[in-house]
């Protein structure tokens, strides 16, 4: 192996999200969670500190492994949440992919479908890559 391909896999690797906010950068984007709580808060990375702390945008502070060091905003503070754990990670692109889907799925789930007529429904199921196997029952009766 060339000294220039196994520098090159070198650098890949050390861009590879890790774990921690070790490789956190201003501007960066937090996921901020609490232990027992089902969502998480998103938050940019604003300042570095000198001794490898970082600072967001709500006025947390976190360690480089991500857990809580200080915070200004009252519902991550220790005092009002005694045993819980609050940790930050940074976000990846399948993060960000992840909650998109997750829109989108949630848009289709609460849309009216009644609103629109069987031609359309029926368009519209022609456009997924599953398929459906039914039709319309017949009645004697109009």
């Amino acid at each position: 192996m060339k000294m220039s391909k196994l520098k090159q896999i070198i650098k890949e690797e050390l861009e590879k999200y890790k774990g921690g906010l070790y490789q956190a950068k201003v501007g960066d984007t937090l996921w901020i969670g609490m232990s027992g709580m089902n969502g998480k808060d998103r938050s940019k990375v604003t300042k570095l500190y000198p001794d490898g702390k970082i600072g967001d945008s709500e006025g947390n502070i976190f360690n480089p492994d991500g857990r809580l060091y200080k915070s200004t905003n009252i519902r991550y503070q220790k005092k009002s949440n005694p045993g819980k754990i609050i940790s930050a990670k940074l976000a990846t692109q399948s993060d960000f992919n992840k909650e998109h889907k997750q829109i989108k799925v949630d848009f289709l789930r609460k849309f009216d479908w009644d609103k629109m007529d069987i031609f359309e429904l029926e368009k519209i199921i022609d456009q997924l890559p599953i398929k459906q196997a039914n039709r319309v029952g017949t009645s004697r009766f109009s």
